[in-house]
């Protein structure tokens, strides 16, 4: 069945002094200002929840901590649907995301909050 879901990737922004900045670029993303160490990528079916876990991953993490969101229609099956629904969330996979794809961009950096929305 066709479902629209919200996509959450969340993790430490890897700063060009970091070693292993190199193995986490992602093409066509924030013109590789930042690598991106993902610590988790979770599926929720609404806006609401994507962002609030997002915003409380962010505001509660360490210095470079982030999140963005994107969505999509896809056709899932129901093991994961209610997978989806009785834990708020499943992990996914998305590979390589272009910056257009994303709608919700947030983290931490010099103790600041930065929030970006999508185009």
């Amino acid at each position: 069945m066709k479902q629209h879901l919200y996509f959450v990737e969340v993790g430490v922004l890897l700063t060009k002094d970091d070693t292993e900045f190199d193995c986490y670029t992602i093409s066509n993303f924030y013109n590789d200002k930042f690598g991106f160490f993902d610590e988790n990528r979770l599926t929720f079916l609404t806006e609401a929840q994507a962002l609030k876990y997002a915003n409380d991953y962010v505001n509660n993490g360490v210095e470079y901590t982030y999140a963005f969101i994107h969505d999509s229609i896809e056709n899932i099956d129901e093991d994961d649907l209610r997978e989806i629904v009785e834990a708020c969330y499943c992990e996914y996979s998305l590979e390589n995301p272009h910056k257009k794809d994303i709608i919700y961009f947030i983290y931490k950096e010099k103790g600041k909050i930065i929030k970006e929305i999508g185009e």
